[in-house]
């Protein structure tokens, strides 16, 4: 028979894997045995010390069984270290042996390997499969025998099975947000109503009629399923979307908030089922791909869809890079800790540089072309063989290759493993980015640039990271000293080409001058550098914005218009997730207005509609009449309530929704209208939106403030700052004003 592996998880007590095979008679479950090892390393190597601990560790039940073996124990390669394989048959067990090893006083000064994989990360190594692949195999006793592998992990075109699919969520019509009764559970297009027993039969009942294989939610994770579970539990109804019902799916994971990249994030804790995948379409992964490109990430990283859809791209590439190193014979150090190497204060200055950085020039400029390097920092993982093991590496002090400005020697002997890693993953971004430019409709390759394009961004944040597996700090200097080296030398092209470069930043340059010459550059810059530098985008005109401290060129904020007519915008409100829906459209009515202007003098005029449509979005602000969804806030909470000291709109909308019982995490987002800005009191204040009411009010005042700073956003460089837009807001509008 022939199958898809479609989900996988441990039977706890029984010490097996469960394995459920997508087939043409419908899912099929299977138990697996499975023994996962850890390794133990005597760091002191004393004489019979690994046997001794291997004997006593036999004493414990949950292992079932020790041996001698030697394993490398760094991907450098170079030497294997013998090692005791430690063989544990109760999985529960796993993370507690490992720590009573690294704790208990006579087994001091050891090093353990392999302990944190998850099970099934570990079982479809040890096998050689990998999630959604066509596999052959047959039932004994429904006990699952694999024939052999029908797929290839790396392949471009893979057969699927047509999933069935069920959609929850809630209808925001009527929405109370009260959380004492189920209102509004949507089923697909279908709306449930009735007691709460009603609604929960009903949705049973749907379940056991379409038998879906994906179940996809709205805030499944941080609130529905666990509402609706809660909700069961009171009405007396027996509540389960698993299709494995010996194996109820939701883990005890709690919900925790962390510090990542600059800011706050929440993790919810997650739903997960048994023998079905629940996709939260909250999650980022999913946000930022869809189910093909979820789907492509698990065959490469090992890890289930269900599993992965909530987790973040630096997971999974940490997966890949784990997964090549075990492949290649090497175990994976527990609680790595790598110091960075002693540097002088001058060493310091000249490495801690990041990316290159070319400020803009501010204003508008016409017929401009955006060019790129593809993968920039990945390529030069690849082209120059930067990975832990091979930048300042022991065994080729006298390598010809440096990095430039640092000097770091790099290995010439091997291939490290982060190249290994990384090379494939640009080849199959390169090859899905050309099917997409030859099909832009192609939804399933769009959705694998996507989610590939952010394994490889976090591919090179994690070689700085210090508790990445494969992070070295020295890595991530020498990725961006190539990186600078690199553009400065695309610089120094275009310059000869009779190109002059606006603005640069990291991988992008935007140029103007003789633009006939941009083929020309592509090619050269390639040949030069041996990194692919693609045309981006070209531009009617493009306006580069300034800091509002310094009025210096802002790095990554400007508007423009493409030759197609399409606006590019970055770092202006229209832009950011937390704008208000009338804010967002009055900034793209504002762009409509300059669209295709012919010189310098005609888009200023046009400055002056402009700021007349403001004039008349503020009258219609002040009538009362802008629907209350239209002007709704979306803030990113980055610390509990106990710790403002003033009351700002956030601290406002977060006391109101305590004192409601309804309790925000950090990382978490609120939603809010202004009610009234300068209120101390907070019920005055704000209006959470779920307690918006058909007699709600909003401050017409505070928002014409906010559209005024919007306008001031664009029109900055042209002399049009709050103070001005504000005074010709408020008086009758005189063309003499905009010269």
């Amino acid at each position: 028979m022939e199958g898809w592996i479609f989900d996988i998880y441990p039977d706890r007590l029984r010490g097996m894997m469960i394995i459920w095979l997508f087939t043409t008679e419908g899912p099929l479950r299977f138990s697996s045995p499975f023994v996962p090892r850890i390794y133990v390393q005597d760091n002191l190597r004393r004489d019979g010390f690994l046997e001794r601990m291997g004997e006593d560790l036999l004493r414990n039940s949950a292992v079932s069984g020790t041996f001698m073996v030697e394993r490398f124990t760094d991907v450098g390669r170079l030497t294997e270290t013998e090692l005791l394989e430690v063989s544990i048959s109760d999985y529960s067990a796993l993370g507690k042996i490992a720590w009573e090893l690294v704790g208990a006083e006579n087994y001091r000064d050891v090093t353990l390997y392999n302990v944190d994989q998850s099970l099934p990360f570990r079982y479809m190594l040890e096998k050689g499969l990998f999630p959604n692949a066509k596999v052959e195999f047959e039932n004994k006793n429904n006990s699952l025998n694999i024939l052999g592998l029908k797929d290839c992990q790396y392949a471009k075109l893979y057969p699927l099975p047509e999933f069935r699919t069920l959609s929850l969520g809630r209808d925001s019509r009527g929405h109370t947000w009260k959380r004492t009764l189920i209102d509004n559970l949507m089923v697909d297009d279908h709306r449930l109503k009735g007691t709460d027993s009603d609604i929960l039969k009903g949705l049973m009942e749907i379940v056991e009629a379409k038998d879906p294989d994906i179940i996809f939610t709205d805030d499944g994770d941080r609130y529905l399923l666990h509402f609706l579970k809660a909700r069961a539990s009171k009405a007396g109804v027996d509540f389960s979307l698993d299709r494995d019902r010996s194996q109820r799916g939701q883990t005890s994971k709690k919900e925790k908030t962390y510090f990542s990249y600059g800011r706050i994030v929440y993790k919810p804790s997650p739903f997960l089922l048994r023998g079905r995948i629940h996709i939260d379409r909250s999650s980022f992964l999913w946000r930022n791909s869809g189910l093909n490109g979820l789907i492509d990430l698990s065959r490469l990283s090992l890890i289930p869809v269900q599993n992965l859809a909530r987790l973040s791209p630096g997971t999974a590439i940490s997966a890949i890079q784990n997964a090549r190193a075990i492949k290649d014979g090497c175990v994976i150090m527990w609680k790595k800790n790598r110091p960075e190497l002693f540097k002088s204060a001058d060493d310091l200055i000249r490495s801690d540089r990041g990316g290159f950085i070319f400020g803009p020039l501010v204003g508008l400029f016409f017929n401009i072309a955006e060019v790129d390097f593809s993968s920039m920092y990945p390529c030069i993982i690849s082209r120059y063989n930067i990975s832990p093991e091979t930048v300042l590496c022991p065994c080729c002090p006298d390598s010809t290759q440096r990095v430039p400005e640092l000097g770091y020697n790099v290995c010439r002997r091997i291939e490290g493993l982060l190249p290994r890693v990384v090379e494939p993953i640009v080849r199959r971004r390169e090859h899905f980015k050309k099917v997409l430019k030859n099909n832009p409709k192609a939804k399933r390759a769009g959705e694998i640039v996507e989610i590939l394009k952010w394994v490889l961004v976090t591919c090179f944040g994690y070689t700085g990271y210090k508790n990445a597996r494969f992070g070295k700090i020295e890595c991530h200097e020498s990725i961006t000293a190539y990186g600078r080296e690199i553009l400065l030398k695309a610089m120094e092209i275009a310059h000869e080409l009779d190109l002059e470069v606006l603005h640069g930043i990291v991988d992008s340059l935007w140029i103007t001058g003789k633009l006939e010459n941009i083929v020309p550059l592509l090619e050269r810059v390639e040949s030069a550098v041996n990194i692919p530098l693609e045309l981006e985008a070209k531009y009617k005109w493009i306006v580069f914005l300034p800091n509002r401290q310094d009025r210096s060129g802002a790095l990554t904020r400007y508007y423009g218009q493409l030759e197609d007519g399409r606006f590019k915008v970055r770092g202006v409100e229209v832009r950011r997730s937390d704008t208000p829906n009338f804010l967002s459209d009055f900034q793209m009515e504002v762009l409509d207005i300059l669209d295709s202007p012919g010189s310098q003098e005609d888009f200023r005029l046009r400055i002056a509609e402009c700021i007349g449509r403001g004039k008349e979005e503020a009258a219609r602000l002040r009538s009362g009449t802008v629907p209350l969804e239209d002007l709704v806030f979306k803030k990113r909470i980055s610390k509990p309530l106990k710790d403002y000291s003033v009351l700002n709109d956030q601290c406002a909308c977060l006391k109101v929704m305590e004192s409601e019982g309804i309790h925000v995490m950090p990382g978490q987002s609120i939603r809010y209208v202004i009610r009234d800005s300068v209120s101390k009191d907070p019920s005055k204040k704000v209006t959470p939106e779920l307690m918006i009411k058909e007699d709600s009010t909003y401050d017409a005042q505070a928002y014409v403030k906010i559209m005024v700073r919007s306008l001031e956003s664009l029109f900055l460089p042209f002399g049009w700052d709050y103070e001005r837009i504000k005074r010709t807001m408020d008086n009758s509008l005189s063309l003499l004003d905009f010269q």
